[in-house]
């Protein structure tokens, strides 16, 4: 059973772009992830244009076979790009709150990167709530 999250974007005009992840969402793998290598506005906003992914890698990475996804450790591997899913599934969605982002999500972990502070959050677990995401 995999661990499902939201990767989302806050954008300076309040607006939040957010996409799926399936797999590894929690975060200890997900979570480091997105602090060690997608730390800066662009990098993120790179990374939700990509659209919906079925593995989070350190970097964005090339269109591969999504049978051969096993072979191409550290890289995203996207259901746009890699699996030839249609753009309608495989885009950004948006939304114009944290609430409306939750309310429309089911998935275990919300990423959220907010551009004002250049911060990572997350929600899921045992709370909801948004916190500072900070792996000791």
């Amino acid at each position: 059973m995999s661990t499902r999250s939201v990767i989302a974007f806050r954008d300076l005009n309040g607006t939040i772009s957010s996409i799926y992840c399936h797999s590894d969402g929690y975060p200890s793998h997900n979570g480091k992830i997105l602090l060690d290598h997608y730390e800066t506005p662009e990098k993120v906003r790179d990374l939700v244009a990509l659209g919906h992914l079925s593995i989070l890698g350190s970097v964005l990475g090339e269109k591969v076979d999504f049978e051969q996804r096993a072979t191409c450790q550290g890289q995203c591997i996207a259901y746009g790009r890699d699996r030839g899913e249609s753009l309608l599934s495989s885009r950004a969605n948006l939304s114009n709150s944290f609430e409306q982002l939750q309310r429309e999500s089911s998935q275990e972990y919300t990423y959220l990167f907010d551009q004002f502070t250049s911060t990572w959050f997350v929600a899921g677990g045992d709370s909801q709530k948004m916190n500072v995401l900070a792996l000791y």
